[in-house]
C-alpha cells in the first residue's frame, strides 16, 4: 500500500494546476475507500466539494460521499448526496446510479411514496435498458411491501432481464408470491413449478424451502392429489434427512386423508423408520 499511496499523491501533484486535479483527487480518495480507510476518503473529497470550481468531478465527488455514509450506518446523510446528484447532474452518468440508490435506501426507512416518486420520475427518461429495469424491480418491490400485488406483478412484468442467478431468483419468487397473493394460484404455482425446475437454485436449503412451499400451495389450492403425486416422484431427490422426514409426514396425512391406506406403509417405512443396529 505505501507505494501505491507515493503513486497517487505523484498523480495529485501532477495535476495541481489543471482539471484533472479534482479528478485525480476523487480517484485517490476512491481507492482509500476501496481499501476501507473512509477518513482518509473523506478529506481528500472535502478539497473538490469545498472548492469554488464547478468542475467535472463534483458529481463523482457527491457519489463517492454517499456510498461512506452508506457504509458508515448514516443512510440520512446518503440520502442528502443521492438527492444533490438527482437535482444537479440530472445529465451525469451518475445521476441514475443516485436514483436507484437512493430510493432503496427510502425502502428501507419506509418511505415508499417518495421512493416510488423517485423512481416514477426518472424511468420513463432512462435510456439504459438495464436501469430501466432496476427501477421496475424496484416500483414492484414498492407496490409489493404495500399489498398491491396486482401493480407489482405488473411492474415486475416489464423487467426484460436482471444481472445474477440470484437476482433472478428473487425476482422469478417475487412474482410467484405476487400471483399466489391476488388468489391466482395455478399461475403461482406454476411459477415456482418452473423455477424449481430452472438451475436457478443453487443452495439445497434455498431448494427445499422453496420445494415445501410449492407442496403447501398444491395443498391449499385443493390439488391433494397433484401433491401426492410430485411427493411420490421427488422426495427421493431431497437431500436433507429433516426436510424428508417433514415432506414424508405430509405425504401420509394426505394419503391418510384421502384414504390411500396403501401408500402410507411404504412411505412410512422407507422416510420415517429409523434404522436399527444389528446387535451381533
Amino acid at each position: 500500500y505505501p507505494l501505491r499511496r507515493q503513486r497517487q499523491m505523484c498523480i495529485r501533484d501532477r495535476y495541481s494546476t489543471s482539471e484533472d486535479y479534482y479528478f485525480a483527487i476523487v480517484k485517490t480518495a476512491n481507492s482509500h475507500f476501496k481499501m476501507g480507510e473512509l477518513q482518509e476518503a473523506n478529506d481528500l473529497l472535502e478539497k473538490v466539494l469545498s472548492s469554488k470550481s464547478n468542475n467535472a468531478s463534483l458529481a463523482d465527488a457527491y457519489l463517492l460521499k454517499a456510498k461512506i455514509n452508506k457504509t458508515q450506518g448514516d443512510f440520512n446523510g446518503a440520502i442528502k448526496y443521492y438527492q444533490i446528484i438527482i437535482e444537479q447532474y440530472r445529465e451525469s452518468e451518475n445521476y441514475s446510479m443516485a436514483v436507484i440508490e437512493m430510493a432503496n435506501l427510502l425502502i428501507q426507512q419506509g418511505q415508499f411514496d417518495k421512493a416510488k416518486n423517485i423512481i416514477s420520475d426518472s424511468i420513463s427518461k432512462e435510456k439504459k435498458k438495464s436501469n430501466q429495469d432496476l427501477m421496475h424491480c424496484i416500483l414492484g418491490d414498492i407496490y409489493f411491501l404495500n399489498n398491491k400485488h396486482a401493480l407489482a406483478l405488473n411492474e415486475y412484468d416489464k423487467v426484460t432481464s436482471v444481472a445474477g442467478k440470484e437476482t433472478e431468483l428473487k425476482q422469478s419468487l417475487k412474482k410467484a408470491l405476487s400471483k399466489y397473493k391476488q388468489n391466482l394460484f395455478s399461475e403461482g404455482i406454476n411459477e415456482l413449478d418452473n423455477l424449481l425446475k430452472s438451475g436457478l437454485v443453487d443452495d439445497e436449503n434455498t431448494y427445499h424451502f422453496i420445494f415445501e412451499v410449492y407442496i403447501n400451495w398444491l395443498i391449499k389450492s385443493g390439488d391433494e392429489q397433484q401433491a401426492i403425486h410430485i411427493l411420490f416422484t421427488r422426495i427421493s431427490e431431497i437431500k436433507s434427512q429433516k426436510t424428508k422426514i417433514r415432506l414424508a409426514v405430509a405425504l401420509a396425512e394426505l394419503l391418510r386423508q384421502k384414504q390411500q391406506w396403501r401408500g402410507i406403509t411404504p412411505v412410512s417405512y422407507t422416510h420415517l423408520t429409523l434404522p436399527t443396529k444389528r446387535i451381533v
